[in-house]
């Protein structure tokens, strides 16, 4: 089977990743225009009317503000979220609930609980961030497995159970802890930033990685940089070291005005899974919710 990742934006401005296993494909967040999602599509000869399914991690903008240009020639694709991220999102708050926009909602995400999407096993996690419900995702084809976890501001043991034995990971490394202390936000901001339900720093990501390192490990990208606290040269130093282990690794940064290239994988018939195996929520802080 062959597996087809892009990430079409990724930055504090957008969001959105487009994966293909075999005959499924599936996008996670529209945290962009719909017409920069069609384009992205487009240049690898797809299009968002193939589309199985749309993953949301959570219902901040920069995750969902292109949902509803997306949606809105396409009633019928399925969007897939957690409860709490659809009661968000649905509130008279929320960017759809002003809309008006009714989406056609799949059954409810449930962190530790797998599902089945065509020739894809997703996996939904919990992440500390300051959501209603936002979740990380594990995507299973085959004997390869695809990790995705932006807006955490810590690392858990869920977390790191779930990123394990991944040949992808798209992890986030939101600023640079000097650049966010010297930078211009107000001091209630540069806490929330930094706080363990805020975002990743650079050395948070390369102690992740470190931890997560090991043969399967193919490519890593780095995710959700600030335009404001980070650079890609701040990134790419900071986690390199890392990973300088790891043979024939792919290290790079998504972008928040363009794609990134294509990341191509060929996958083998699943191994079976081992007793005990099954993640768990267990020791992960309460979430707080977006408007608490």
């Amino acid at each position: 089977m062959r597996i087809t990742i892009r990430v079409l934006a990724s930055g504090s401005s957008g969001n959105a990743l487009f994966l293909r296993a075999g005959e499924t494909r599936i996008l996670v967040d529209a945290g962009i225009p719909a017409a920069r999602i069609e384009r992205g599509l487009a240049e690898l000869g797809e299009s968002a009317d193939a589309l199985d399914a749309v993953l949301l991690t959570h219902e901040h903008a920069d995750h969902v503000r292109g949902l509803g240009g997306l949606l809105a020639p396409r009633p019928e694709l399925r969007v897939l979220a957690t409860a709490g991220t659809r009661r968000a999102l649905e509130s008279a708050r929320g960017d759809l609930g002003k809309s008006g926009l009714r989406p056609a909602w799949g059954a409810a995400l449930v962190a530790a609980r797998g599902v089945d999407l065509g020739q894809l096993r997703l996996r939904p996690f919990p992440l500390p961030h300051d959501a209603a419900e936002p979740v990380g995702f594990r995507f299973e084809a085959g004997d390869r497995a695809i990790g995705l976890a932006t807006d955490l501001g810590s690392s858990t043991p869920v977390v790191e159970r779930s990123l394990a034995g991944c040949s992808v990971l798209i992890l986030e490394a939101n600023h640079d802890l000097d650049l966010l202390a010297r930078g211009p936000y107000p001091v209630f901001l540069k806490r929330r930033v930094a706080s363990h339900q805020g975002h990743l720093s650079n050395a948070q990501a390369a102690s992740l990685l470190q931890r997560l390192a090991g043969p399967a490990l193919r490519h890593v990208v780095l995710a959700h940089l600030s335009r404001t606290n980070n650079r890609p040269d701040a990134a790419l130093r900071t986690v390199a070291p890392a990973l300088a282990d790891c043979r024939d690794l792919q290290l790079s940064v998504g972008r928040p005005q363009a794609p990134g290239e294509p990341i191509e994988l060929l996958a083998g018939p699943a191994a079976a899974a081992e007793p005990g195996s099954m993640l768990t929520t267990e020791g992960l802080p309460r979430q707080l919710g977006l408007f608490d």
